[in-house]
């Protein structure tokens, strides 16, 4: 399957990446990134949210980049169909 039959099937498929520090009193793990998927483009205060509600452990200190990674979850699709 191509990547613009992908879309059309599934949708578009984005990704934004933050970097990231960790909130006082979480101390198990260090994280510095994370990378959180979309079905929709999200605006950096979305993506910002987000990372937030989802991870409560981490503090966004700035959003790297949000792109249309369709294409991966098209290869990936079908690297994991065979």
């Amino acid at each position: 399957m191509t990547t613009k039959e992908y879309i059309e099937r599934h949708g578009h498929y984005f990704e934004a990446e933050a970097r990231v520090s960790m909130r006082e009193g979480f101390n198990k793990a260090f994280v510095t990134h994370k990378t959180m998927d979309f079905n929709t483009e999200p605006t950096e205060a979305e993506a910002t949210e987000a990372i937030e509600k989802d991870f409560p452990h981490l503090k966004v200190k700035s959003i790297d980049w949000i792109r249309d990674m369709s294409h991966k979850a098209n290869e990936l699709n079908n690297y994991y169909s065979k």
